[in-house]
């Protein structure tokens, strides 16, 4: 549609810019490309007035003073396979923040709904599972971490849901 195009082409630019000045490598940016691809055909409103950053010291995605949208990339990115995050983990991640921030109503009836499932032993399992997966099949002291901080607070677990799903999708079949 004519009216994301604009959008898309912007997200486009700016992992072009990503990736020549380093902080995202070819491979990388090639699947975030997938990635905002997806999210696209997902909702389209979902990239509308989105924006990427850089910040060294913050992950985060947050509605801006104009009413856009931004997702920010912390200077410590991984490469595929190795430590803490990729972009396209950060990305997944965060859109799924803005997507809640867009969709979800706080205390509204989807949200309390995700609520009572990440308190829920199935909530939490699957949660757990979908941590364990993407670590391997093992339990590490990071996938601990990661699982901790998604049963722990709705918005986390939200977005954690969010992120497993669409990373998903990039998995060869």
């Amino acid at each position: 549609e004519p009216a994301f195009r604009e959008d898309l082409v912007g997200l486009n630019e700016q992992i072009q810019r990503l990736e020549k000045t380093d902080i995202i490598p070819g491979e990388q940016a090639r699947l975030l490309r997938t990635l905002v691809l997806n999210t696209y055909v997902t909702n389209p409103f979902l990239i509308k007035d989105l924006t990427l950053d850089i910040e060294t010291k913050a992950f985060r995605a947050q509605k801006d003073s104009g009413g856009g949208y931004f997702i920010r990339f912390g200077g410590d990115l991984k490469e595929l396979g190795r430590g803490p995050l990729t972009a396209l983990e950060v990305f997944a991640h965060e859109i799924s923040h803005v997507a809640r921030l867009k969709f979800i109503r706080n205390n509204g009836v989807e949200w309390n709904a995700f609520k009572a499932l990440s308190k829920s032993s199935a909530g939490k399992s699957y949660i757990k599972k979908l941590v364990q997966a993407w670590h391997g099949g093992r339990w590490t002291k990071i996938a601990r971490a990661e699982y901790r901080k998604y049963i722990s607070s709705t918005e986390e677990f939200i977005a954690g849901l969010g992120m497993y799903h669409m990373l998903s999708d990039l998995i060869p079949e």
